[in-house]
C-alpha cells in the first residue's frame, strides 16, 4: 500500500496571549484597511501566560500515513449535483452541500477587467442549490436555495446551525437560520465588486465564532480577511496581495480560499491557496490587554500544494490539497496542533474544492468535475 510523507511546522504557543510590552510596536496595533499585519518572529520573547502547560515552542514533523480509500457507498442515491463548491456538517451530523446546479464557472463567467458577473441576465440558478443530506444514507432531507443564487461557493454551518453561504457572482454572503430559506443577514451589494467596507469581490469562505463575530475570506480579487460583528457591522480587515513576490511575505495572500477558527486558542487559520500554504493569525476574540489584536501573524506552513480547504476538529487541522507547483498530488492531511504531528493520505480524490470534518473523524470532500461529495474515514 502506497504511503506518502508530509512535513509541516506549526506551533501552539503564543496563540493566546503575548505581553504587549515585549512585542514590536506595529504588532500591538490592530491592522487597518489594506495593511498586512507585522509578523511575530519565531524567536520573540513571550510572557509566561503565553505557554499552555505541556506545550513546546516549536516542532518539525515527518510522519507517514497509509492511504485511506474513498467510500463509494455514500450517498446512496444519485443526487444529480452540479459543481459542488461547499460542504459542512450541522449539530446533528447531517451534511450540508452547496452546488451550482446547471450553472458552470468557466472563462466566460466574469469580465476579467471588472470582475463583474456576465450571466446575471440569465437569472438565478433554478435548482435547489443548498441540500441537507442524511449522515447515514446521504439521502436528501431538505432542499433550499432555488432561484436565489448565481454562483455558489462557500458554505459554513455555525455553532447554532445557522448556514452561511458565499456567492462569488453576487459578491455577497448570506446568513440563513436553521430550517429557513430566506436570509436573515446579507452582507454587501449584489453584483457590485469592490474593496471597501461595503463591497466584496468574489468572497470565498466564512468562519463564525460562538459569540457571533465572523470572518470572511475575500477572496479571489481582494486577498484580504474581513472581520464583522455579530450583527454584520464591519470591524476591521487584514492582508493584501502577494503580487507574485516569492517567497510571499507573511500576512499577504494569493486567493485566501478557506478559513477556520481554533476559537479557544484565539486563532484564525487561512488556506492561502495559490501561495500553497496555511497561515494562522490572532482572531482578536479575547478581551484582555495581553491578547494579540486580530490579524497578528502567528505562524505558517509552506510548500503544501494548493490548499483548497481547512477545518478545525478538536485541535486537529484537517485539510485538502489539489495539484500545485510544490505538490502535484491531491491529498488529505491532518495536523495535530498540540503536538505538531501530521498525517497525509491519498484517498483517490480527483478535483477537491472543500471539506468538512465530523466529530467521529469522517471527512466529507466536495469535488468539482466529478461533481460529487465523497466520504473518507481517517
Amino acid at each position: 500500500m502506497k504511503t506518502t510523507r508530509f512535513i509541516i511546522s506549526l506551533f501552539t504557543v503564543s496563540i493566546l496571549y503575548v505581553s504587549a510590552a515585549k512585542l514590536p510596536s506595529p504588532v500591538a496595533q490592530a491592522p487597518n484597511s489594506g495593511e498586512a499585519p507585522a509578523p511575530v518572529e519565531e524567536g520573540f520573547e513571550a510572557s509566561d501566560e503565553s505557554v499552555r502547560p505541556g506545550a513546546s515552542a516549536a516542532s518539525d514533523f515527518d510522519i507517514a500515513l497509509q492511504d485511506s480509500p474513498v467510500s463509494n457507498k455514500w450517498p446512496a442515491e444519485d443526487l444529480k449535483l452540479g459543481q459542488v463548491a461547499g460542504v459542512d456538517i450541522d449539530s446533528r451530523g447531517n451534511v450540508h452541500v452547496f452546488h451550482r446546479g446547471s450553472r458552470v464557472w468557466d472563462q466566460n463567467s466574469f469580465n476579467e477587467d471588472t470582475n463583474r458577473f456576465r450571466l446575471a441576465s440569465e437569472g438565478a440558478i433554478k435548482e435547489s442549490t443548498h441540500l441537507v443530506l442524511d449522515k447515514k444514507t446521504g439521502t436528501v432531507l431538505q432542499k433550499y436555495g432555488a432561484n436565489r443564487f448565481y454562483m455558489p461557493h462557500g458554505l459554513t454551518v455555525d455553532s447554532f446551525d445557522n448556514v452561511w453561504l458565499t456567492d462569488v457572482a453576487l459578491h455577497q454572503i448570506f446568513k440563513i437560520a436553521p430550517g429557513k430559506d430566506e436570509p436573515s443577514l446579507t452582507i454587501c451589494e449584489a453584483f457590485v465588486p469592490g474593496s471597501d467596507s461595503n463591497h466584496f469581490c468574489k468572497p470565498t469562505s466564512v468562519a463564525v465564532a460562538k459569540g457571533g463575530e465572523f470572518f470572511v475570506a475575500d477572496g479571489y480579487c481582494n486577498s484580504r480577511i474581513v472581520k464583522f460583528s455579530a450583527d454584520g457591522k464591519y470591524m476591521l480587515e487584514f492582508g493584501k496581495s502577494s503580487n507574485g513576490v516569492y517567497p510571499p511575505p507573511a500576512g499577504t495572500f494569493s486567493v485566501p480560499h478557506s478559513v477556520t477558527l481554533v476559537e479557544d486558542w484565539n486563532l484564525l487559520c487561512v488556506a492561502d491557496r495559490e501561495n500553497e500554504r496555511i497561515q494562522c493569525f490572532s482572531a482578536g476574540l479575547r478581551h484582555d490587554p495581553r491578547a494579540l489584536p486580530a490579524g497578528t501573524f502567528i505562524k505558517k506552513a509552506d510548500g503544501l500544494g494548493r490548499v483548497y480547504a481547512i477545518d478545525n476538529l478538536n485541535h486537529y487541522l484537517v485539510g485538502v490539497t489539489n495539484a500545485g507547483l510544490t505538490n502535484s498530488k491531491r491529498q488529505l492531511f491532518v495536523v495535530d496542533l498540540e503536538s505538531g504531528e501530521s498525517r497525509v493520505s491519498e484517498p483517490g480524490l480527483e478535483n477537491p474544492h472543500d471539506l468538512a470534518a465530523a466529530e467521529d473523524g469522517t471527512i466529507y470532500v466536495a469535488e468539482i468535475g466529478p461533481n460529487r461529495i465523497v466520504r473518507v474515514h481517517l
